[in-house]
């Protein structure tokens, strides 16, 4: 049924197998019905890439993906679980954010939510209540299919905000008609492997920078 992706890379394994083990406690109770993938390397491979590759990896019908330093509601794969019975092409929810995005203002404590759904068309700032909305996205569940479908149109050169353009494809062709939605915060943004924040972790300047901010 689900399949959960995850890209990392062998420097962040003190995070990613804490990441590993609470997916694995989640989904035990539904034995085959979700499998969890992982990709690692040493940034040889530009994120979109492995991002596709996962995409491409997997026989469930449906797909998600989680990145190496963030984490999980408690519940989160049950939540979603109950979600898939009802066939839709995607599940969205809330993200819950743990510092506020910029490398020159992080600010210890603060926290802001960013809702996900495919009515979206862009990242955008304090809308709907939010601190910003996001169009559907590789954090989200989406139909195995559909997702390699749009995966295939971000270049699989891009490094950085490949999750924003990801979402963009998504709603600029109208790929997802069924949507379900989790009114919790089910994708929790830490950065617990303490990075900056951005373009800046891979050595990029913000010159160009897209309008997205996952």
């Amino acid at each position: 049924m689900l399949s959960i992706q995850i890209p990392t890379i062998t420097s962040r394994k003190h995070v990613f197998e804490p990441l590993l083990q609470e997916l694995k406690r989640q989904a035990t109770p539904f034995g085959d019905k979700v499998e969890i993938l992982h990709m690692t390397d040493n940034k040889e491979m530009p994120t979109m890439q492995k991002r596709r590759l996962l995409y491409e990896m997997t026989s469930k019908p449906y797909s998600v993906q989680w990145d190496d330093d963030d984490w999980i509601h408690p519940l989160g794969i049950s939540l979603i679980m109950k979600e898939l019975e009802h066939n839709p092409d995607s599940v969205s929810y809330r993200m819950i954010q743990e510092f506020d995005g910029s490398p020159t203002e992080n600010i210890p404590g603060k926290l802001l939510v960013c809702d996900f759904r495919k009515k979206y068309k862009e990242s955008m700032l304090n809308k709907y209540g939010y601190d910003f909305v996001e169009p559907t996205c590789p954090k989200c569940v989406i139909k195995t299919d559909i997702a390699v479908w749009a995966a295939n149109q971000v270049p699989d050169e891009t490094r950085y905000g490949e999750d924003g353009m990801f979402g963009k494809i998504l709603f600029e062709h109208k790929k997802l008609k069924v949507e379900r939605y989790i009114d919790k915060h089910i994708y929790w943004y830490l950065n617990l492997s303490g990075e900056p924040f951005g373009k800046h972790k891979y050595g990029l300047s913000d010159i160009g920078r897209p309008n997205t901010f996952i």
